[in-house]
């Protein structure tokens, strides 16, 4: 954990001071605007360090402030980057092979001026678009046919949602629209894949969404895994937290419903980086499970399908990839994981990837669409 804050708060610097550099060299020297700029840039971009520790021991109206300001200025960061990049690479081919029209090469200036007033409304633009997807997760139905062996039904309705993320951002709100869409579908089950939490269970406490938890509408129940957010905030109390109101955590564990299928979960991948717990071997999770029954397994991150397969498992559902959130880094989650989004199919085993209905960090998604997943079930004969 030493390491990796280290290598982000490194990398969150150097991110900053490129972009507050390009945009102090824009504007004219000895302008007051330079000052100006300095000061409100400071503000933004200490907002989202300031507020991750503010968090832990404060509450209220001016800390939720920071804390939004600094997750807005995460996506900014983002688009401000590509934004000036992009106009040094214009800058650099022109310097090779000048293609500039006049009033742009006799005015550099001003003409750097115009262009970090674009991309700061590029960036603003971007990012706002991306609010308004991430608060409007729609509802998207995927269809599978697995054997249903001796399934005592033909076919179920199953809601699968992963990373929602509550706490100081995702709220009571947000998680109702998400329920509503869960319980607009008439799900027999509900399956939480991991992240319920944003890490620190305690503003979650404070804004106590289990009367939206517990209003799941469904005919066998909820069920939940953890994912790596539980245990970077401590597992315990959220896993505490969360079976109060309803949730049954399937914790390397399973449940047979209805004499029908079984429903698997796995302790998330990183239990052993932040709690020293090492999650168990696919084939000790199922033993004893029924050997006639479908089986539907839940594992946060989407990085042992291969074992999945090797045991037998008829339908592994994930979530954890958000699918970068932010484009363009879904591209680089598509080289990271073997599915980073969506459906595939390994040997027997169905897979289903989800984006997620919620977010980390800032609340914008502009890689996709937010999403509650109704699985339609064919047992076949």
């Amino acid at each position: 954990m030493i390491i990796f804050f280290a290598v982000f708060i490194s990398l969150y610097f150097l991110a900053n001071s490129y972009i507050f550099i390009r945009g102090y060299q824009s504007l004219p020297s000895g302008c007051m605007l330079r000052l100006a700029y300095t000061s409100i840039f400071v503000l933004l971009s200490g907002s989202f360090i300031a507020g991750r520790f503010i968090e832990r021991i404060s509450s209220g109206p001016a800390v939720n402030a920071v804390i939004w300001i600094g997750s807005f200025w995460i996506a900014m960061m983002l688009y401000l980057i590509l934004g000036a990049l992009l106009v040094d690479l214009l800058r650099a081919i022109n310097h090779f092979k000048p293609f500039f029209p006049a009033f742009i090469a006799k005015n550099p200036h001003n003409s750097a001026f115009y262009a970090a007033i674009a991309v700061l409304l590029m960036a603003l633009v971007t990012s706002g678009a991306g609010y308004i997807n991430a608060a409007n997760p729609v509802l998207r139905k995927v269809s599978f046919s697995i054997p249903g062996k001796s399934a005592n039904i033909d076919s179920m309705r199953a809601v699968f949602i992963s990373d929602i993320h509550l706490g100081n951002i995702i709220r009571n709100s947000k998680l109702e629209r998400i329920v509503r869409l869960s319980n607009s579908a008439d799900p027999d089950i509900v399956l939480l894949g991991g992240d319920i939490v944003d890490e620190d269970i305690e503003p979650v406490i404070r804004f106590d969404p289990g009367k939206v938890l517990s209003s799941f509408k469904t005919k066998y129940g909820v069920y939940g895994v953890t994912g790596n957010h539980e245990y970077i905030g401590g597992a315990e109390p959220a896993v505490e937290y969360l079976e109060t109101v309803g949730i049954r955590m399937l914790r390397d564990s399973f449940v047979t419903i209805d004499d029908s299928f079984v429903i698997a979960g796995r302790e998330d991948a990183s239990s052993k980086r932040f709690s020293g717990r090492e999650r168990k071997s696919l084939r000790d999770v199922l033993a004893g499970a029924p050997k006639d029954l479908p089986v539907i397994l839940m594992d946060h991150q989407p990085g042992a399908l291969d074992e999945s397969a090797e045991n037998g498992i008829d339908l592994h559902l994930s979530g954890h990839t958000h699918y970068g959130q932010l484009w363009p880094m879904n591209y680089i989650l598509d080289a990271i994981w073997r599915v980073s989004y969506g459906k595939d199919r390994i040997a027997d085993t169905h897979i289903y990837v989800s984006c997620g209905a919620g977010t980390w960090g800032p609340p914008v998604r502009t890689s996709c669409r937010p999403e509650v997943i109704l699985l339609d079930i064919v047992f076949t004969k």
